[in-house]
């Protein structure tokens, strides 16, 4: 009789996560943050922003069509990546990717962000493409909830609680450990985020929160120009003067003092016509 390899490979992986997740619970697996059991890995954060109760929890199916609705729609897609809505399908089809990395037993899924009257956001730190070790922020709100601080109360749940405890169980010796070894097979040790110059409110959120200038892949280490020494008095305007500058390559990275003297690290992208500020955190 003939065996169907594949099939046995499949098999073999689904059996390997099986044990990971059930030896867990063997091996003393505690949590605030998260659970595992055999249907896969599970996560919560809950908090109150200005009276206003708010959760986040792992993705799950029921909130599928929240994701769809979210990414195609253009006041909410303004400010995220390349600030264009998708297409329908788009939402639901990354909701279903993150819920499969949670069934599978690695905490880098999205996690859905609630208040009292339902889905309003989500909030990831997915992997990094540029270096093992390293997460992405992101995260979009649906724009009724835009400025009543809830990434500002958020983003320290993220990057002082849930993070130092997945770079923790990562570097761990228990079975269930590797699930969190997601990041380039590598626990995780750094953040990196981006944010646009015109969005001051997130980059603020950032910087108060102890994010630095980006500092992996510079195209130079010194700054490329000092805005203190400018007629330029707002970021809209430094950051079409960047995109304007002779001496730099679209997609790098590059140095820049700010207006306030503060070293930024910005890129230019041409194909969406915009600048970017990027961020690292590192994980203590």
């Amino acid at each position: 009789m003939k065996l169907n390899l594949r099939f046995l490979f499949i098999l073999s992986l689904i059996v390997g996560i099986s044990n990971n997740l059930s030896a867990s619970q063997d091996n003393g697996f505690a949590s605030d943050i998260f659970t595992l059991d055999k249907s896969g890995m599970h996560a919560k954060l809950s908090g109150n922003c200005n009276g206003m109760n708010w959760r986040a929890e792992d993705v799950k199916p029921e909130h599928f069509q929240f994701y769809d609705d979210l990414f195609s729609n253009p006041i909410a897609m303004s400010k995220f990546a390349d600030r264009k809505p998708k297409e329908k399908g788009y939402g639901a089809g990354l909701a279903k990717f993150w819920a499969e990395r949670f069934k599978n037993g690695h905490p880098h899924g999205a996690l859905t962000v609630f208040n009292d009257n339902g889905p309003i956001g989500f909030v990831v730190v997915g992997e990094a493409a540029d270096r093992p070790g390293a997460g992405e922020l992101a995260g979009a709100l649906i724009p009724e909830v835009w400025k009543m601080g809830i990434a500002s109360l958020g983003i320290p749940q993220m990057i002082k609680i849930w993070a130092p405890e997945v770079s923790a169980k990562g570097l761990s010796k228990e079975p269930w450990s590797k699930g969190f070894r997601c990041y380039m097979g590598k626990a995780l040790s750094c953040i990196d985020a981006t944010a646009s110059p015109d969005n001051i409110g997130s980059w603020k959120t950032l910087d108060k929160n102890g994010f630095i200038a980006a500092r992996f892949n510079l195209a130079s280490p010194d700054p490329v120009k000092d805005y203190t020494k400018t007629d330029i008095k707002d970021f809209v305007a430094l950051a079409a003067d960047f995109a304007k500058l002779d001496n730099i390559v679209v997609g790098r990275r590059y140095r820049i003092i700010d207006l306030a003297g503060v070293t930024r690290t910005v890129s230019y992208h041409k194909e969406y016509d915009t600048v970017k500020m990027h961020f690292e955190f590192y994980i203590k």
